[in-house]
Parts: structure tokens; sequence; C-alpha cells
């Protein structure tokens, strides 16, 4: 991904589930980088992740913390 494309997908841990819908369906992308106050990553959130949180009863307005995937696999290469 281009670094602008990594940018417009990444939000922080405190924004909300429904943030992190606007975001996918903003920037046609399946996955967003989570990240804290200082930028630090901390995670991915997919779509299926919201799917999950929302069948266990988080609701829209819940952080995306609750949902952020803290152990994901990542490479460095471009596929």
């Amino acid at each position: 991904m281009k670094n602008s494309l990594v940018k417009k997908c990444t939000l922080k841990h405190n924004l909300s589930i429904r943030d992190a819908i606007n975001n996918l369906v903003q920037t046609s992308q399946r996955i967003i980088f989570v990240t804290n106050n200082s930028n630090n990553f901390l995670g991915t959130v997919a779509d299926g992740d919201i799917r999950r949180g929302l069948i266990s009863g988080l609701t829209l307005n819940d952080p995306i913390n609750l949902i952020t995937n803290k152990k994901p696999i990542i490479t460095n290469k471009e596929i």
C-alpha cells in the first residue's frame, strides 16, 4: 500500500466502530490500522472483526480498541 493510502486507513484506538465502518467504505480497503495517541501501531481491524464485535453485543458507538486484532500477521514485502 502506498504511504498516503496507509494514512487514510489509519484510525485512533478511541474512535468508534461506526468510524471504522465509514473508513472502510470511503477507502474501499479491507483493513484499518489502529494507532494510539502517539501514533504507535496497536493492531488492525477488518470487516470480520466488526461483524464479530456487533454479534457479541457491541454497538456502533463502542471504541474500535474493543475489536482490534492486537497480534496481526504482518509482512514488509509488497504483494
